[in-house]
């Protein structure tokens, strides 16, 4: 349930991308970072209490991110950003699926980090890394597709906008 608080955040970070509104970025940034801080200290907390400290395989899965991973998480935050944009859609099933892309892999580098597994965490942080990067690509992609525009007044937003659009898209690529 952790992950489910930081649903919010991820899709007014795609919102933002698609108004081109720089203020609107700044706070669910800064509410990813410190949900991210609080789910890997928990996990070390679980890690150091747990009996056995070795990696399962499910740990280990997450410290290997792939393709498939990516993909998950970039059609969480379409359907999340399509539920929230269209009236009378639930948003709760996308926020299980963003909660699905995020959990287990904060899960697993606070665990990793308590049983010394360093490898294994980074890998999991760059697994969460992307699914911030896909979901909020997808979010805007849903957001855009649905008709949400900013407004052409400011071209400086716009410019931002596809700027840091195009970084993203390129950042995941190159993770990809």
């Amino acid at each position: 349930r952790l992950g489910a608080p930081l649903m919010t955040p991820l899709i007014a970070s795609g919102l933002a991308l698609v108004q081109g509104t720089l203020r609107l970025m700044r706070q669910p940034l800064r509410s990813v970072g410190y949900g991210f801080m609080l789910a890997v200290g928990i996990g070390m907390l679980a890690g150091l209490c747990a009996p056995v400290h070795e990696l399962t395989s499910e740990l280990a899965a997450r410290g290997s991110p792939n393709l498939l991973d990516l993909g998950i998480a970039f059609f969480s935050g379409v359907a999340a950003a399509y539920a929230l944009a269209r009236p009378g859609l639930s948003a709760a099933l996308p926020g299980v699926a963003i909660a699905a892309a995020l959990v287990p892999p904060l899960a697993t580098v606070g665990i990793s980090l308590a049983f010394g597994e360093t490898a294994n965490a980074l890998g999991a942080a760059l697994l969460f890394a992307t699914n911030i990067i896909v979901i909020v690509l997808g979010a805007a992609f849903a957001f855009h597709a649905c008709g949400v525009h900013g407004s052409m007044e400011n071209g400086r937003s716009v410019l931002w906008s596809r700027r840091a659009t195009l970084l993203l898209v390129v950042v995941a690529a190159g993770l990809a």
